[in-house]
């Protein structure tokens, strides 16, 4: 059984299937997948302890990378969640009319500056600069970075601004293939009330009212 998944549509939805898997060969489908996977977890070698504790750590491993979320199809469509009705947008297209990132979304970067965005910005750096170009792709359709998006949209979760030390870190690191200048506007806002740092837990669309009024 092929099971197609799209935040667009249905026909995207079957789109996606025809261009990711356009066969009906299991095998193949096996082969392909443990391949991908010796990339991904031999990216980093162990040696010592025992063999418990090596499958516990590729284990681990294995699961740090469950977190990215595609939420783009495979033509560069995603839908944006971030307005008052949902909207249909495009990823840039290459010279061979592919996209030239994912979309990823992610609603859990609080605290994970320890952790796995650590580990994705020094093994994985594609997929660290690929989660700030979707950030700044939320930038542009919404208005602020997120702190946590989800399904295309913000989520608020949690408080402070969270993907600020995910993306400094990156830059710290040479993970600098995005407008470094609009990010760095968009960290700015985002610290002020105009971005999430103005917004409590798992608000949407309001802005504390009482932090004005402390202001003024």
């Amino acid at each position: 059984m092929k099971v197609g998944i799209s935040y667009v549509n249905a026909d995207q939805a079957k789109l996606n299937t025809e261009k990711e898997l356009n066969h009906w060969d299991f095998d193949k489908v096996v082969a392909e997948s443990r391949n991908e996977w010796n990339e991904r977890l031999g990216r980093i070698e162990i040696e010592g302890n025992t063999e418990k504790q090596q499958r516990l750590f590729y284990t681990d491993l294995w699961k740090s990378l469950q977190g990215r979320r595609i939420v783009s199809d495979a033509n560069g469509q995603y839908c944006d969640m971030t307005g008052d009705q949902p909207r249909t947008g495009q990823i840039p297209l290459d010279a061979n009319g592919s996209p030239k990132f994912n979309h990823y979304n992610s609603d859990s970067f609080w605290e994970a500056q320890w952790t796995i965005t650590t580990l994705w910005e020094l093994v994985y750096p594609e997929i660290a600069e690929e989660f700030i170009t979707s950030m700044l792709l939320m930038y542009d359709d919404g208005g602020f970075i997120p702190r946590g998006p989800s399904g295309g949209n913000y989520t608020h979760v949690m408080t402070g601004a969270s993907s600020t030390p995910f993306i400094v870190g990156a830059y710290m690191k040479g993970i600098r293939n995005y407008d470094v200048e609009k990010v760095y506007q968009g960290m700015k806002k985002n610290h002020m009330l105009g971005g999430t740092m103005g917004k409590s837990g798992y608000e949407h669309k309001t802005i504390k009212g009482g932090w004005f009024r402390i202001l003024y």
